[in-house]
């Protein structure tokens, strides 16, 4: 018996087409790149963030919950009060407490903790600080031109415990300072929002390649008016005539009127291109060390290796664990015991005066001389133990 079997014609070009997989706005744009690193720029490949200890997870003060002015809750992000009573600290995000789908184990935490702070005077500020070689060498280009290179990207996390709006804005400081000042943001209360601003390019930008203050966020949870005024160039570049921080709207006023509210960031990342790329995660010992290149903390250290000529002073050699941004300004905080290696030399460490000096910033070496009440005329090896002091090179 003999069976046929007819099947309909197949058009091979609309099987192909259906096989296609499907790429996305984005991979269209890698396809288009015509070179590598038109690529790498689409993507932010490579080590992007030029924020140090962005997720907030580097805290070598230690600190607690701080209430001045001028404090570090963490590396590299200091905050400022005026005119209220608020608290800082470096915030745990427990399981799910975080923002979503990201991994984030701690914040910086701003709190409100009297409910009245609503005063034209009053603010709470945290600051970003970048150092100018970090932007100079970053590949920001600031020369006029109109490639995507142009741009700075920002993106954070933010969250407030109640319905509030907040300021932020960027300003560099060299030549004619220039500042970015960002619309107001609405926040909802108890959740978590992802903030992306696109910076335009400036050509009147000047950067110098050096080790002092090129730039600086300022984020302000509350803004009293006395800093506020209408923007000429809103989302946009103006020059900066000092003073006036915010761009009005309510200003952080339901925030800074409830007791106990409180105000969250983390994921800060800045990066060069038009991109807000997901954030950059870091080895531990590699955020450390970015760190530590302007703080470094020895605590209940053993100084063995340090010398007293005839006169009142010790000396011993410092040898920082990475390059510091300039010559580091001690503070001892425990004395801890001092002695020749067979006797004791008792309170002979004077805590407020200690000083660095011949520190090679290339090396990271330089000599700690610390004064003495100890005024034995004969050279001693004088050991210390147990002692904390710290070094700081901030910005």
């Amino acid at each position: 018996m003999t069976v046929r079997v007819s099947k309909q014609p197949v058009n091979l070009r609309e099987k192909l087409s259906e096989l296609e997989r499907p790429i996305g706005l984005k991979g269209n744009e890698l396809m288009r790149a015509e070179t590598a690193q038109e690529a790498r720029d689409l993507v932010s490949a490579g080590r992007k963030n030029l924020v140090f200890n962005g997720d907030t997870r580097i805290n070598q003060r230690e600190s607690g919950v701080l209430t001045g002015s001028g404090g570090f809750p963490v590396d590299r992000w200091v905050t400022y009060v005026g005119a209220g009573n608020y608290s800082v600290e470096q915030y745990s995000l427990s399981s799910g407490d975080g923002p979503p789908t990201q991994k984030f184990n701690h914040s910086l935490r701003v709190k409100s903790t009297s409910g009245n702070l609503t005063a034209a005077n009053a603010y709470a500020q945290i600051n970003y600080r970048f150092e100018h070689t970090d932007l100079f060498n970053s590949g920001w280009d600031y020369t006029g031109h109109t490639s995507h290179n142009n741009y700075l990207t920002i993106s954070f996390w933010v969250r407030s415990s109640v319905t509030s709006n907040f300021n932020w804005m960027f300003l560099t400081h060299d030549g004619s300072p220039q500042v970015f000042r960002a619309e107001v943001v609405p926040c909802i209360g108890g959740v978590w929002k992802r903030i992306v601003a696109k910076i335009p390019p400036n050509p009147t930008i000047t950067l110098n390649d050096g080790v002092t203050n090129g730039g600086s966020l300022y984020l302000f949870p509350m803004l009293g008016t006395n800093y506020t005024s209408t923007p000429t160039n809103l989302n946009g570049w103006e020059a900066w005539s000092g003073g006036k921080y915010g761009v009005g709207g309510d200003n952080g006023i339901p925030w800074g009127g409830t007791s106990g509210a409180t105000f969250d960031i983390t994921g800060l990342q800045v990066e060069v291109g038009e991109n807000a790329t997901d954030f950059e995660h870091r080895s531990y010992g590699e955020e450390l060390a970015l760190c530590q290149r302007y703080y470094w903390r020895v605590p209940n250290a053993r100084w063995l290796n340090g010398y007293k000529r005839h006169d009142s002073k010790i000396y011993y050699q410092l040898d920082t664990p990475v390059p510091m941004r300039s010559t580091p300004t001690p503070t001892i905080h425990s004395v801890g015991l001092l002695t020749n290696h067979q006797s004791a030399l008792g309170g002979a460490v004077q805590t407020t005066n200690c000083t660095v000096f011949e520190y090679r910033p290339d090396s990271g070496r330089g000599t700690l001389q610390i004064e003495s009440t100890y005024s034995g005329t004969h050279t001693l090896i004088p050991s210390w133990e147990a002692g904390t002091i710290d070094f700081s090179a901030e910005l």
